[in-house]
Parts: structure tokens; C-alpha cells; sequence
């Protein structure tokens, strides 16, 4: 037992407990000198011939002899009437007896009535006993006699005492009995109790005030300036006290203090007490509270602390919660614990619920406990339910529990259900729980499976469990799995299992695999999970395949993969491809990297390789990705390229997105361009992105623009972006186009929006025009 956790409540139980051999392991030695006894109390060393306590002690060793000797009401009356200084004589006639490990209650009363009568006395002779639990017990003992008839004598000579755990417990003896007398000065004595200690101390203080005073004991302890934890203690001390003779008022009291940990501990424990001995009372409380936080935390308390003794009324009270997640979570855990002490009872009331969601859940909670210990009958009851999902659930979670005992049985049965829905429901829940526990068993049930998704999702589960077994019986099984998706699939859960202690194996192996077996996808997982663990080492060995395929395939799934983390390590990689897909494939991965790392150095080192796919892909990406985050430096780094080298495409969606970042740095550039497709669709992104920004400011700049194909096209782009919000601009620049199907685009676009916003101004537009083919039928 942790010193900690000793909780000084019921003393006398305490010292009988302990002096039937459960000691506190203490290991203390008292020198008899330093113990002061009261001069009434000293012992004498003579002792008259007609001693009571000589007969006494020829009687009480006989007994002895002839066995455990028990306690009666004459040996009662003999010791209570035995004068305070013989007790020492009788002691030392019958130290042999003492020291006997079965005369527990020979000590306990011995001790117990000298410890009344001379307990400094008592205690010195105790401590010249041989080290033991029962030892410890004696002290137990006396000092509790002590307490009982002089505690301030008792307390006196705990306080005299050196530090250590002699008066660590003493303390914790005395320190109840004291605060129901004092419990100021109770308080003051925690200070003598090693911190480490302090919580039981404050519990035991404050409960024995909270008995007599428990208002004045609440406001003591929320004025202690102490630890959080040993406020909680005091907190805790007076909710025990007051939840046994007032809950309501103790809830009362927990309702003032502050939001947050302190509260919620108080009223936990209030709520918990409260149930133990009144459930009912409890419950009704808790239903009263308005719905909340508060509400939901009392009720789940209630229900986790209900009698046990009384399944029946905890699920009652669940039962009158409002419907939803709440209540279906009480009554799991009410009717799981109930099944511990009456499965039949428990299986009867879930079974005989209505349809819900709760109900396969209970049900198969229940049966999975009768499995455990009465299996046959559990399949049977399972069997015997109506069809649907209750009874496939409650036969996944029996034949789960049974295939742990006796996996054949489990197997017949499954063989022996008819092929379909609930056939297949119960063998993916009995593989998915069994693959890590017995993944060769749930191999052979997910087998039983039809092809397709339910035995797809399953495969990943065996695999890894079997390899964490045996990875040579992993690969075999993965292997005899006939040719198709589903060995590819374990084949590769097989690759990545074994690359985490492995990569280097895991990777020749995957490489080695024929076409047949997926070799691509599976050497693919392999270098994957290799390249997270070491990517110089996976890198290494790509470079190291002999010319081929293989070696052009792992150098691409290496270098793909090193691309996020060392894209310059990625980069020699991909000039060690000779294929151009390969290439190209790396390149883009790269540069999207790259151009968020470094994308001036990838720049560089792309515009000194030679006219090859790399080259011209790893340039065109990292203008383009580079452009997402800074389209006006991506325009820059590909004005150092000849021109046309990056695609007019790529270079107009730079545009798009420099006009939203600064329109007129971006307008400016576009106008300079020379004439072409660039031109025309750069212009034509900054208008459609200024149009949308600042309409006004993007008219005004069409203006400027020479009347040319460019500017058509950026009039229409104009035209989308405005319509909505300006249509008046809008319809001056569709009109200006020149080329007919553009111009007619442009007029119906506007003519579409107007009309929703203005009719009678889009109408005298269009007459005007001489588009009155568009204008609405009762304006013509």
C-alpha cells in the first residue's frame, strides 16, 4: 500500500488489519530512554509474591501452547482489572507468546488494554520486540489506545518524536481524533507531515471538521494557501463528510466554487458518495438540473458509481435520460458491468430492447462474456436471434471469443453458413479483430471471403500481424494467394512491414519480384518506407542497379521522394535517368520542392543542363510553381531564358496571378510584350483580374491600350469580370470588338447580366445597338 494513500479513517479496523500480518512495512527502532512515560505510569522492576500478573502469565502461556489463543470476557475483565505496573511483568513472562507471528490477537488485546493503562510504557517494551510487520501493528495498537484516552499526551509524544516514518504514521493516527476536538491546531500539525504526504492528512482533517461543522470547514479550505492538490485534499475531506449527511447542501457549496478542475473533483465526489448509499436519490437530483455540461457529467458520475448490487435500477435510470448519444453510452456501460454479475439477466434485457442503435452493442457486449465461459451456449443464443444486423454483430463478437479457445469450432461454423450479407459481415468482423491477435487463423477466414473491397481492406491487418510473428510465414501466405489485385495488395503490405526493420531486403526482394506480382507497386512501397527511414542509403542502392528498367523505376521512386526533403540529392538522381517519361515524371515533383525551397539555385542548375526533357520540364514547373508565390520574380528569372523557351502559358497564368497581387506592375509588363499569343492572353489575365479588383482602374487602363487583337481580347476579358457589377463599362467595351463571333459573345454576356439587374436599361441598350433580337419580348 503507498504511504500516500493511507487513509487514518476507522482506526480500530486499521490496527486489527494490520495486526493480522498486513504491516506497513515500517522499519523504525525506539530507544525505551528517549521515550518520557507520565510518572504514573513508570514500572516497577520487583513484584510481590502473590503477582496477579505470574498467574496470569501461566495461564496465557499454556493457552498459547495449545494454540491461537483468542480473546474472551474474562480475559477482558482480568487485563482491565491487571494495576498499570505489571503489565511490564506479565510482558516480559510471556515475551516468547508475543513475538509468536499467529498470536495476532493476543497482541492486539494485550497491548490495546496496556496501551490504556501505561502507553509510553507499552510502547517502550514494544519497541525492544524483534523488527516485523506484526511489530508495526502493535504500535498500531497502542497508539490508537493512546489517542482514545489522553490525546494530548498521545500527541505530545508524536511531536517529540525525530522525523521519519514512525511519526509520519503516528501523525496520521492521531490527526482525525484531533481535528474533531481542535481542528486549528489539527492543521497545524500537517506541517510536521512530510509534503509527499500531506494529501491523506488534509483528506482526514477535513472530513473529521466537515462532521461536526462542515460550513466552517468549506470555508477553511478555500482559504488555505496550499498546492492545488492539497486544496483538492481538504475539498475532498469535507465532500465525504458532507455528502454523507446533507448531499444537496454539499452540492450547494460546490456549485460557489470557480469553474474548472477544483469544481468538477468536488462534485464528482459528492455525486459518487451520494449514490453509493441513496442511488435513487441521486438520480432524481441529477434529472432536475438543466440541460449542459453540468447536467451530463453528474449523470455519467451517477451511472459509473451505481451500486453494483443493483444493475436493474442503474439501467431504469438510464432509461429515462432523453434519447441520443449520452444515454445509449450510460446504458453500454451499465449493462456491460451488469452481464459481469448476470449475463442471462442482462442478455434477457438487451435482447428484448426495440430496435436501435444500442441494441447490437449490448447484445454482443453480453454474448461476448457468456463466450468466454460457457461458448456453446453463447453460439447457440447468438444463432437463435432474429436475422439482421443484432444477430450478425452478436455472431462476429461470439465467434471472435471462441476462435481464441478453439479456432476449429469457429472455422466449422463458419464453412457451414450459407454464402451472403451476413455470412460475409460476420468474417470480416471476425478477420479484422483476430489479425493482430492470430493473423494465420483470420487469414484463413478473410480466405472465406468473396473478392472485392471486404477482403481488400482486411489483407493490410493480416499481413502485419503475421510478420510481426513470422515474416518468412507472412511472405509465403502473401505469395499463395492466387494472381490478382489481392496479391499484389499483400504482397505490398508485406514490402512495407518488412522495410521498417529491413529496407535494404525489403527492396532487393520487392525488385526481384516478377510482372506477375505487381513488382512496380510493391518495389514502390518498399523504397518509400525506406527513403523516410534512410534516404542516402535508399538513394545508394538505386544508383547501383545494374542499366534497366528496374534501375530506371527505383530511381524515380527514390527521387520523387527525396524531392521534399533534399531536392539537390533528388536532382542527381533524375540526371542519372535516361528514359524521357522518367524525366519528366522527377521533374515535376522537383519543382514544386524546389521552387518553395530555393528556387533561384534550382534555376540555375536547370538552365545549365543541356537541351534535354529535364531541362526543358524542370524550367517550365519551376516557372510555373514559383509563380503561385511570386509570380513578378518567376517573370524575372524566365526573362534570362531565350525567348519562348517557357511555354506562353505558363507565363500568362503568372500574369493572372501577379495582377492580384499588384495589377499595375503586371499590366505594365504585359503591355511591353511583343506581339503574339503571350501578348493576348497576359493582357487579357490582367484585365479579367483587375476587371473583378478595381473595374474603374482596369477601364481606364483598356483606354490606353492600342486598338489591337490584344486589346479584343482583354475588352472580353473585361466584359465577364464587370458585367455583373458595371454593366454600363461592360457594354462599351463588348461594342468595341471588332471580330464578330467575340463581339457577339461579348454583347449576349452583357445582355444576360443587365437584363437581370435593369431590364429597361438593357433594353434601349440593345435597340440601340441593333441587337434586338435579345431584348425581352415586352420591351420591344
Amino acid at each position: 500500500m503507498p504511504r500516500s494513500s493511507l487513509a487514518p479513517s476507522g482506526l480500530l479496523a486499521l490496527g486489527l488489519a494490520f495486526a493480522a500480518g498486513y504491516g506497513l512495512a515500517l522499519r523504525f527502532a525506539i530507544n525505551p530512554a528517549s521515550v518520557s512515560a507520565p510518572a504514573s505510569a513508570s514500572v516497577s522492576a520487583s513484584a510481590p509474591a502473590s503477582d496477579p500478573a505470574s498467574s496470569l502469565a501461566d495461564r496465557l502461556a499454556a493457552e498459547c501452547r495449545a494454540g491461537v489463543w483468542h480473546s474472551t470476557r474474562e480475559w477482558e475483565d482480568l487485563l482491565l482489572a491487571l494495576p498499570a505496573p505489571r503489565f511490564s511483568v506479565l510482558a516480559s513472562a510471556i515475551r516468547a507468546p508475543l513475538a509468536a507471528p499467529a498470536q495476532s490477537e493476543l497482541r492486539r488485546v494485550f497491548f490495546g488494554h496496556w496501551g490504556r493503562a501505561a502507553p509510553s510504557a507499552a510502547i517502550a517494551f514494544a519497541s525492544g520486540l524483534p523488527p516485523g510487520p506484526w511489530r508495526d501493528a502493535t504500535y498500531v495498537s497502542l497508539l490508537q489506545s493512546w489517542i482514545r484516552s489522553d490525546l494530548g499526551a498521545a500527541l505530545a509524544w508524536v511531536r517529540a518524536l525525530p522525523e521519519g516514518e514512525l511519526r509520519l504514521e503516528s501523525l496520521q493516527l492521531a490527526l482525525p481524533f484531533f481535528a474533531a476536538l481542535d481542528p486549528a491546531a489539527a492543521l497545524d500539525l500537517i506541517a510536521l507531515v512530510p509534503p509527499a504526504y500531506r494529501y491523506t492528512s488534509y483528506v482526514s482533517v477535513f472530513e473529521a471538521w466537515a462532521n461536526g461543522a462542515p460550513d466552517a470547514a468549506a470555508a477553511r479550505a478555500a482559504a488555505l494557501d496550499v498546492p492545488w492538490r492539497d486544496q483538492i485534499a481538504a475539498f475532498d475531506g469535507v465532500a465525504r463528510a458532507w455528502a454523507r449527511s446533507n448531499p444537496r447542501a454539499a452540492l450547494a457549496w460546490a456549485d460557489t466554487l470557480p469553474l474548472g478542475r477544483t469544481r468538477e473533483t468536488v462534485v464528482e465526489r459528492i455525486l459518487a458518495l451520494w449514490t453509493s448509499y441513496d442511488p435513487d436519490g441521486a438520480a432524481a437530483y441529477a434529472l432536475t438540473l438543466p440541460a449542459g455540461a453540468l447536467r451530463a457529467e453528474a449523470l455519467a458520475h451517477i451511472a459509473a458509481n451505481w451500486p453494483a448490487s443493483d444493475p436493474q435500477g442503474a439501467v431504469r435510470f438510464a432509461e429515462k435520460l432523453p434519447a441520443g448519444n449520452q444515454r445509449q453510452i450510460l446504458l453500454r456501460d451499465l449493462v456491460d458491468k451488469w452481464a459481469d454479475t448476470d449475463p442471462a439477466a442482462a442478455l434477457a434485457y438487451a435482447a428484448a430492447l426495440p430496435s436501435a442503435a444500442v441494441k447490437p452493442d449490448l447484445v454482443g457486449a453480453v454474448l461476448e462474456r457468456l463466450a468466454a465461459d460457457e461458448p456453446r451456449r453463447a453460439l447457440e443464443t447468438a444463432k437463435n436471434l432474429p436475422a439482421g444486423f443484432v444477430r450478425n454483430h452478436a455472431l462476429s463478437v461470439v465467434l471472435a471469443e471462441i476462435s481464441r479457445r478453439d479456432p476449429d469450432t469457429a472455422l466449422a461454423f463458419l464453412r457451414e453458413t450459407p454464402p451472403g450479407d451476413a455470412r460475409n459481415h460476420v468474417l470480416k468482423h471476425v478477420g479484422d479483430h483476430l489479425s493482430g491477435e492470430d493473423p494465420a487463423f483470420a487469414a484463413q477466414v478473410v480466405a472465406m471471403l468473396p473478392p472485392g473491397g471486404l477482403q481488400t481492406r482486411a489483407i493490410p491487418y493480416i499481413v502485419d500481424g503475421l510478420v510481426q510473428r513470422d515474416p518468412e510465414a507472412a511472405r509465403a501466405w502473401a505469395q499463395s494467394l492466387p494472381e490478382g489485385t489481392l496479391r499484389t495488395q499483400a504482397l505490398q503490405s508485406y514490402a512495407a512491414a518488412m522495410a521498417k526493420n529491413d529496407p535494404a531486403g525489403a527492396a532487393a526482394w520487392a525488385a526481384a519480384l516478377p510482372a506477375a506480382d505487381g513488382g512496380a507497386p510493391i518495389l514502390e512501397t518498399a523504397l518509400t518506407e525506406w527513403v523516410g527511414i534512410a534516404p542516402s542509403a535508399a538513394a545508394a542502392w538505386a544508383s547501383a542497379l545494374p542499366e534497366g528498367p528496374a534501375r530506371e523505376n527505383a530511381l524515380v521512386i527514390v527521387a520523387t521522394r527525396l524531392a521534399h526533403s533534399d531536392p539537390g540529392a533528388a536532382f542527381d538522381l533524375a540526371l542519372e535517368l535516361t528514359g524521357d517519361e522518367a524525366q519528366l515524371v522527377v521533374a515535376n515533383d522537383l519543382a514544386l520542392a524546389w521552387s518553395r525551397l530555393d528556387p533561384e539555385k534550382a534555376f540555375s542548375q536547370a538552365a545549365d543542363l543541356p537541351p534535354i526533357p529535364l531541362r526543358r520540364e524542370l524550367l517550365a514547373n519551376l516557372v510555373g510553381y514559383y509563380a503561385q508565390i511570386a509570380p513578378k520574380e518567376a517573370i524575372a528569372l524566365a526573362a534570362r531564358l531565350p525567348a519562348g523557351e517557357i511555354p506562353a502559358g505558363t507565363l500568362a497564368n503568372a500574369a493572372l496571378v501577379w495582377a492580384d497581387q499588384d495589377p499595375d506592375s503586371a499590366a505594365a509588363w504585359s503591355e511591353k510584350l511583343p506581339s503574339g499569343e503571350l501578348r493576348e492572353t497576359a493582357v487579357a489575365n490582367v484585365a479579367a483580374n483587375w476587371a473583378r479588383l478595381d473595374p474603374a482602374a482596369a477601364d481606364k487602363w483598356l483606354a490606353r491600350l492600342p486598338p489591337d487583337g490584344a486589346r479584343e481580347q482583354a475588352a472580353m476579358a473585361f466584359v465577364r469580370a464587370a458585367a455583373g457589377s458595371r454593366p454600363a463599362a461592360a457594354a462599351r467595351w463588348a461594342v468595341s470588338i471588332n471580330q464578330p463571333a467575340l463581339r457577339e459573345e461579348a454583347v449576349r454576356s452583357v445582355a444576360d447580366s443587365w437584363i437581370r439587374s435593369d431590364r429597361v436599361a438593357a433594353a434601349s441598350w440593345l435597340r440601340s445597338i441593333g441587337a434586338r433580337e435579345l431584348v425581352p419580348v415586352p420591351f420591344r
